[in-house]
């Protein structure tokens, strides 16, 4: 193999490593900005997430308290009812 041939396929070979390293940079690049992406969005979920638990547990007192509201004023109610029934009865000679 003469001197110029040899210096074309080492011109080559220098050219062919150039591209690979830069393939690899690229590549590199490429993951880095996924796993950014992906670090971003799973961020993102974690906050609305705790927005809905937020929201979800507010509901939740407020159904409880909703419930005990009305088994008292059921209570009150029935008791009323009953006052009424024994006045009743008692006017009615009963």
């Amino acid at each position: 193999m003469d001197d110029k041939s040899l210096n074309q396929v080492l011109a080559a070979l220098g050219q062919i490593q150039g591209e690979i390293k830069g393939l690899h940079t690229l590549t590199q690049n490429n993951h880095a900005a996924l796993n950014l992406r992906i670090n971003d969005i799973a961020a993102a979920q974690d906050t609305r997430f705790k927005g809905v638990e937020e929201r979800v547990s507010k509901l939740e007192s407020g159904h409880q308290s909703l419930l005990m509201r009305t088994a008292g004023a059921g209570g009150i109610a029935g008791s009323v009812a009953a006052v009424i029934v024994e006045i009743v009865r008692l006017k009615g000679g009963g």
